[in-house]
């Protein structure tokens, strides 16, 4: 059996991490896709891919210095095309309200946000966070986490032991 997943939504067709490259790779029967979640200065879960605007959108900077409203001026669609502009970088609860009804899809969602030295605590909060928001849409059983640090899987495995699956990379640190 295999299953289709869209990069970072149908990536090729309408740009990356938006709901509108989300929505479209449903249409197009995607067994679902893979998508990135960073934190806005303010806290939110943001979807995209890159720590900085600069490749994505008409804004420049890192995404952990911008608040939500910040992100949200940007727009994040029209270097794919003119009919994309307009495209803003979505929350994580945007994508899950949009999706919210699919019983079916399945989702591949990278955590950007690392345990490194000062900030271990935060990293896996914002882990368990995006796993909260899973579990409270009823998604739980349909994501594999991604995340390129060992140290991130074991906090995984350690908390949750083996309820999720994970898309792993080692080694470990």
């Amino acid at each position: 059996m295999s299953i289709v997943l869209g990069h970072r939504g149908a990536s090729g067709y309408a740009p990356e991490n938006t709901l509108e490259a989300f929505k479209l790779a449903m249409d197009m029967g995607a067994d679902g896709f893979e998508l990135d979640v960073h934190l806005s200065k303010d806290g939110e879960l943001v979807v995209i891919h890159d720590e900085t605007v600069d490749r994505t959108t008409n804004g420049t900077g890192l995404v952990r210095e911008k608040t939500l409203q910040e992100l949200k001026a940007l727009d994040a669609g029209s270097h794919k095309g003119d009919q994309f502009r307009g495209c803003r970088i979505p929350t994580l609860i945007e994508l899950m309200e949009l999706i919210k009804d699919n019983k079916t899809i399945t989702l591949d969602v990278e955590l950007k946000e690392y345990p490194t030295e000062g900030k271990e605590e935060q990293a896996y909060s914002i882990c368990d966070r995006v796993i909260g928001i899973m579990e409270d849409y009823g998604f739980g059983d349909r994501i594999v986490l991604n995340t390129w640090n060992g140290r991130m899987h074991e906090h995984i495995r350690r908390k949750y032991e083996k309820k999720y699956r994970h898309h792993v990379y080692f080694p470990p640190r």
